[in-house]
């Protein structure tokens, strides 16, 4: 017998539950004193929230099972936006690798789930690259943006665009490694060598405008979550 392939409605009932416990947990609590600490709350200034990478929420290989890793990235998300500063925003996942299961999951999140300060949740996947791009240039000084396993252009493109709050692979690892390309005037698979510079001068100008706050280790079954990095920042921009 065919195994019966995962439905947005029960991948959707995976992450109420999840993020139910995942509320009850240390961990939890560490990011709200995180958020709380640094003032997001306080000054009211995030605009809209990026998730970037997430992959899809069912396992590629297998369509029955949940991508439990994809989905923790979803519920510690979505966690964040919950306590972000009720101001009137869009939600923004981004991923080629999403199929149509992974958009009518997205799409069940309505308002009366995210609350009345959340206007919209934007999907952008395979078949609409041209929504990729357009959802990076709506990256501003004022943005949220969640990318732990963004590849290095597209690391490139979002530090690029300046955001005042960034969580992903920490930016002194990157710099480093484009630096010494530059030097060698060499490059690697990940880096082409034409970016080697661009991102030499993006990550240093990001990480001269920002605090960063190695993020608390994470629940044991998602380990795509462990080792990050919190990035916010400390320039005037109201």
């Amino acid at each position: 017998m065919v195994p019966q392939a995962l439905t947005a409605q029960a991948l959707r009932a995976e992450f109420d539950g999840m993020i139910k416990h995942y509320r009850t947990t240390v961990h939890h609590d560490n990011v709200r004193r995180l958020i709380k600490r640094i003032g997001l709350e306080k000054h009211g200034k995030i605009s809209n929230p990026f998730a970037f990478a997430l992959g899809s929420m069912r396992d590629p290989s297998r369509p029955d099972r949940v991508q439990w890793a994809s989905l923790w990235q979803f519920v510690l998300f979505m966690s964040m936006v919950f306590q972000l500063p009720k101001i009137v925003f869009a939600i923004y996942v981004v991923d080629p690798a999403f199929d149509d299961v992974d958009v009518q999951f997205f799409q069940s999140f309505k308002n009366k789930d995210l609350g009345p300060a959340v206007t919209a949740v934007y999907i952008a996947h395979s078949g609409n690259k041209g929504n990729i791009s357009a959802a990076i240039s709506r990256i501003n000084s004022k943005s949220f943006v969640f990318a732990p396993n963004a590849p290095v252009d597209l690391n490139l493109r979002i530090l690029e665009k300046d955001p005042m709050v960034f969580f992903g692979n920490g930016m002194e690892s990157m710099h480093q490694t484009a630096r010494v390309l530059v030097e060698k005037n060499d490059q690697q698979d990940h880096i082409d060598g034409n970016h080697a510079e661009r991102i030499v001068q993006a990550t240093k100008a990001f990480t001269s405008k920002h605090d960063r706050e190695h993020f608390p280790q994470f629940l044991n079954n998602a380990k795509p979550l462990h080792g990050l990095w919190f990035y916010w920042a400390v320039d005037d921009r109201d």
